[in-house]
């Protein structure tokens, strides 16, 4: 802002002028504005006007700009010669905003409103604010400032700044020439792009004039001629828009916002979840902190209004949270943690789980696990996405292994689980720890993961290559088809290595690509170790025998497939049948107590037991004595 004393010769009080600003030494001139003038006054020794006027420069000058600054009658144009003068630009601490104010066929007053540190709501002489006469009789058009401390009003009124989501009011008394409509132009509150929301209200009710001027545009006509005040309330508070998909999301305030109510935020939720070692629904107030499962019908947009946050320091227990974000990206690697190296992973949620390998964003929410109590600062990220040490590290972790990866796709769309088959060298379980996911989604979710020990289910597994493995892969479904399509890249698959198993099928995995399941099938995954490929079928020699009460049979199976080790008596009549269901490949054991298929003990003397598996028969004999 600066203030420059105009002097001129005149026969007519110039009121009105433009004011021109270049950078590059007359080149060329950018408009800053027409403005009014702040104070004038007549020199009847000199027989000339004086005059000052305020200005505002666009947001995008820099500071340390010099500039010359042109000053023309909007009269007749005339350029006074002021383009000589050198001046810089300084920040004022506030903004100011000049507005006209128009009544069809009467011609504009120009009225200028603002916030300034040093402002008070009374007349601050110092800031270029003055008191006016009386207003001329009916008839005339005058607009003006009003309130208890400006007197018979003002043509410019500064406040001192509001604190933030506060609002301060601005009153201007409307007195009509004739009974035409009265404009407000509000130009350069778009121009300077000032943050903060205003609105143009009535004094009467409040609600027979009450817009946002954000939204009504750059200019606002008063048609009805009954409103003879009118207040212009700046809140020091922002609007953000954001929009969700229909279903759940996983969603954030990333805002201080004003009204944290769930029916003012998300009004239309068919329900909000929380999560504080288990899941609470939450019908009251949204804390910035934390972040929320939303339930939405339709796709849907909301706009919160309050002030932005740049840092936030969450204090947090070992374990899962779903926190919320502050107003702007932050990259992981700069979020500072106490004590060092405490987050484990963090996940996102854009229907259905992912790991967050670089960035956060302000308007989701996320999970976050610890490994200790301790506290996280968000503070905004300058720079590009910058990954996580700890992903870093990670990935090179497991470019040692051989990945196997197993994709599921549905009607809800795919996931992706990944064996990694390690050489023995790596730290498993802490990496494993890194892909461990979040609790389970609410129910309505697609969800894809492998369970392990006492976790809540891994997206990914690091497994000894050396070592047979077997494991579930749970998937949970909405309500919908229910056929799931499973596939996988076998190129480089030895046979009899990789099964995978649902249902009654048993699938090697190196001569097929895919399989179709139903979610109520248990889909489960086999890796056989090289060392440990079993090469035959053998029915071994039950141990002891002759015995009494128990024997065990062992038996070794080459392929997967359907196992059936059955009893006979030497008639030839079964009596039970110890083993009926599939078996991957590998070594087994069984126990015989004596008893038949209806738990009774049977006489003793001799009994058969037949091991059949795919195209494979074998009988023994053993000698139950008493």
């Amino acid at each position: 802002m600066g203030t420059c004393p105009i002097e001129w010769e005149a026969d007519i009080n110039i009121e009105l002028i433009t004011i021109e600003i270049s950078l590059d030494d007359g080149e060329t001139w950018n408009g800053i504005g027409d403005f009014h003038r702040d104070d004038y006054w007549y020199d009847e020794e000199a027989g000339y006007w004086h005059g000052s006027w305020d200005w505002q420069v666009y947001h995008w000058y820099n500071n340390s700009d010099t500039c010359l600054i042109s000053i023309s009658d909007r009269f007749d144009r005339n350029r006074f010669d002021e383009s000589d003068e050198v001046f810089s630009i300084v920040d004022m601490p506030g903004w100011l905003v000049n507005m006209q104010v128009d009544e069809d066929g009467y011609g504009g007053i120009n009225l200028v409103f603002g916030v300034h540190a040093s402002a008070t709501d009374g007349i601050d002489e110092d800031l270029g604010e003055t008191e006016l006469p009386q207003k001329l009789p009916a008839g005339t058009f005058d607009v003006r400032f009003t309130g208890e401390n400006l007197g018979r009003g003002t043509l410019k009124d500064l406040r001192s700044e509001a604190a933030p989501n506060a609002s301060v009011e601005y009153v201007i008394d409307i007195q009509r020439a004739g009974s035409g409509n009265v404009t407000f132009y509000f130009h350069q509150i778009w121009e300077f792009e000032i943050k903060g929301m205003f609105r143009i209200q009535d004094t009467v009710t409040g609600t027979i004039i009450d817009e946002d001027i954000w939204e009504i545009g750059q200019q606002y006509t008063i048609t009805n001629p009954a409103i003879t005040q009118v207040k212009i309330i700046y809140q020091n508070a922002q609007t953000w828009d954001r929009g969700y998909g229909p279903g759940w999301n996983l969603a954030g305030l990333g805002f201080d916002a004003v009204n944290t109510d769930v029916e003012a935020v998300f009004p239309n939720a068919i329900s909000v979840y929380g999560f504080d070692n288990e899941y609470q629904e939450v019908s009251t107030k949204l804390s910035p902190e934390k972040g929320y499962w939303i339930n939405l019908p339709e796709e849907s947009w909301y706009r919160l209004i309050g002030s932005v946050m740049n840092e936030m320091t969450l204090d947090l227990s070992a374990g899962w949270h779903i926190i919320g974000m502050i107003s702007n990206n932050i990259n992981i690697s700069d979020i500072v943690q106490d004590p060092v190296d405490n987050i484990v992973t963090i996940y996102g949620f854009a229907g259905g789980y992912y790991l967050v390998e670089d960035r956060l964003s302000p308007e989701w929410g996320y999970w976050i696990k610890l490994n200790n109590s301790g506290s996280i600062t968000l503070r905004s990220s300058d720079g590009a996405e910058k990954r996580s040490a700890r992903k870093n590290l990670i990935d090179e972790l497991v470019k040692k292994c051989n990945k196997i990866p197993i994709t599921l796709s549905s009607e809800f769309g795919e996931k992706t689980v990944s064996i990694y088959l390690s050489d023995g060298q790596m730290e498993m379980k802490s990496t494993n720890e890194y892909f461990e996911m979040p609790p389970l989604p609410p129910v309505g979710i697609y969800d894809v993961r492998i369970p392990w020990g006492n976790t809540n289910g891994l997206s990914s597994v690091v497994i000894d290559k050396y070592l047979s493995f077997e494991t579930e892969i749970d998937v949970m479904m909405p309500v919908g088809d229910d056929r799931i399509l499973a596939s996988w890249d076998n190129e480089g698959f030895e046979p009899g290595r990789y099964m995978i198993t649902y249902g009654n099928d048993v699938i090697d995995m190196a001569l097929e690509d895919k399989i179709i399941f139903n979610k109520g099938s248990r889909l489960r995954f086999n890796y056989m170790a090289k060392e440990r490929i079993i090469k035959e079928y053998r029915l071994m020699n039950n141990y002891p025998n002759p015995f009494n009460p128990q024997t065990t049979i062992a038996y070794t199976i080459m392929s997967a497939g359907k196992v059936e080790l059955t009893l006979y008596n030497i008639l030839g009549q079964e009596v039970t049948k110890l083993v009926n269901n599939y078996r991957q490949p590998g070594n087994y054991t069984v126990l015989w107590d004596g008893t038949n298929k209806d738990g009774k003990e049977v006489s003793g003397g001799l009994y058969l037991y037949r091991l059949k598996v795919n195209d494979f028969v074998e009988t023994k004999r053993m000698m139950f004595i008493k």
